[in-house]
């Protein structure tokens, strides 16, 4: 597999539990997934501080993992996934969306939005994908 079918494999992993999430919660807390050296693709959990943690704790917690995995050749994939609010492009209004921070050892970095739209019933609607460029804070490089 090329660096990025390896990092989208990740994302892949990922995306069906921040669709469970959204639909059972309306939100999710920051999660983590990675390829290991071996082509697994294993959840990424640090422990939480507190049962409610705040989210750029998570953020720095799950970075700080990767980078761990990174720096002992652990890990050659990381996805991490936040909810969030973004304007996509051509768009005038913000929406609600699932960002995945891909990066891969090889220097791929990018981040891929899934903007999302959730009914009174709870049904989660994913609209048009997009993605833009993302700086490199787990392999430390970016191409």
């Amino acid at each position: 597999m090329t660096p990025k079918e390896e990092a989208e494999a990740v994302m892949n992993a990922g995306i069906p539990f921040a669709q469970k999430m959204l639909i059972d919660h309306a939100e999710f807390y920051p999660f983590g997934f990675a390829m290991t050296a071996k082509n697994k693709v294993v959840a990424v959990a640090p422990a939480a501080p507190t049962e409610h943690p705040a989210s750029a704790q998570l953020i720095d917690d799950l970075t700080a993992a990767f980078r761990a995995g990174a720096s002992s050749s652990e890990y050659k994939a990381t996805a991490v996934f936040l909810d969030v609010r973004v304007q996509p492009p051509g768009k005038t209004e913000k929406t609600d969306a699932v960002q995945v921070g891909l990066e891969h050892a090889s220097g791929y970095c990018v981040d891929v939005f899934f903007p999302y739209s959730r009914d009174a019933s709870g049904k989660v609607t994913f609209g048009d994908v997009f993605a833009s460029k993302r700086a490199g804070v787990v392999f430390g490089t970016c191409k």
